[in-house]
């Protein structure tokens, strides 16, 4: 076997914690498992290198052998079991959670995977590892879940930020380029997010529903440099008018849950009295039940309050020195800022800002 094939074979120190967890051992049901390392190695050569099956060298055994042994593994839960057993593998996986979580950019974490590690992860095997339940502990698989399947490398907590963070459904680009406002603009017209593009030095953003399938008519498109004017010139403004429609519509929320319950206590006191009248029950129930729910009446508690989006943290962008700062940012650190305040921005035909949720 060439040399270089040989920098992506499990260490012996790896080697000594896999082999008594795998299947195909002496004194175990079944068939003796022909040479288990050469078969682990060809599968850590896939997985390292990003290539598919067919490529795979032939030293170690014929590829299609190896997929189907591997494929057998897979279905009896063997791969997800030796999660618990790989910590170099665990550490990659918490480095890249975390590396996805600050910059919110699946290709420049994968980037970064591979320059700091070696392993070379395609763009949809990282985006299945984003949605793996496994590094929470968790085994889901055909309706079958097993909630301490595995110790968990992944909080739950990061875990679930991390599908927020991807259900804004970023645009994955294959020219490599940083689009600020990608899943956060939308079309005023059919609500689907606008997606970028470049063209004669600029970037600019459209809505597919209209120039791939017909479906809207919104057929212009808006550039990113003057939605970012549009921001810096009017964000001040919008915090101001999202923060008067929430409060009001949080005291009309408020309004409406207490004199609902109110209401419900009021009806169960006009019962009560058609009871005693009607001689259904005695004085003394009713003296007891009236105290009830008059006392429920007077400690009626103050509704819940939703928790309201974070205005202060936006109103610190508005300092004099910020645009200052902003300019020096990366496309990146400028995506992740916007991303971070706003949730939606939304866009008309005529490039009209329409409205802004804040996140």
């Amino acid at each position: 076997m060439e040399a270089s094939y040989h920098r992506h074979d499990i260490s012996d120190k790896v080697w000594a914690l896999l082999e008594p967890h795998l299947p195909g051992q002496r004194g175990q049901w079944g068939g003796l498992a022909q040479d288990n390392r050469r078969f682990i190695n060809a599968v850590f050569w896939v997985l390292r290198t990003g290539a598919p099956w067919r490529d795979l060298p032939p030293d170690y055994r014929k590829w299609g052998t190896v997929h189907q042994r591997f494929i057998r593994r897979r279905r009896k839960g063997i791969w997800e079991k030796l999660l618990e057993i790989l910590p170099d593998e665990a550490d990659i996986v918490r480095d890249a959670f975390n590396r996805y979580e600050a910059t919110v950019s699946q290709r420049g974490t994968i980037k970064y995977i591979r320059e700091r590690y070696g392993v070379n992860w395609c763009d949809a095997t990282f985006r299945r590892m984003l949605h793996e339940k496994l590094y929470t502990g968790v085994y889901d698989r055909g309706g079958r879940v097993n909630e301490n399947f595995c110790p968990a490398i992944i909080s739950h907590e990061q875990f679930d930020h991390v599908q927020k963070l991807t259900s804004k459904n970023a645009r994955s680009s294959p020219s490599g380029k940083v689009y600020i406002f990608t899943s956060v603009l939308s079309c005023s017209e059919c609500g689907h997010k606008l997606v970028g593009y470049y063209t004669r030095g600029y970037i600019y953003y459209r809505c597919n529903q209209h120039f791939q399938r017909g479906r809207c008519p919104h057929n212009h498109s808006v550039r990113e440099d003057v939605i970012e004017a549009w921001l810096f010139s009017h964000l001040e403004e919008e915090i101001d008018r999202c923060q008067l429609e929430w409060e009001v519509q949080a005291a009309a929320r408020k309004r409406a849950i207490t004199s609902t319950d109110k209401a419900a206590l009021k009806r169960k006191l006009s019962k009560l009295k058609e009871l005693y009248v009607n001689e259904l029950i005695d004085i003394e129930e009713y003296k007891k039940d009236y105290e009830i729910y008059t006392a429920a009446l007077r400690q009626l508690p103050d509704p819940a309050q939703e928790a309201p989006p974070d205005f202060a943290a936006v109103r610190k962008y508005l300092t004099a020195d910020f645009k200052a700062i902003y300019e020096t940012l990366t496309r990146e650190e400028k995506r992740t800022l916007w991303r971070s305040v706003i949730e939606e921005i939304k866009v008309d035909n005529a490039g009209n800002v329409t409205g802004i949720i804040f996140g």
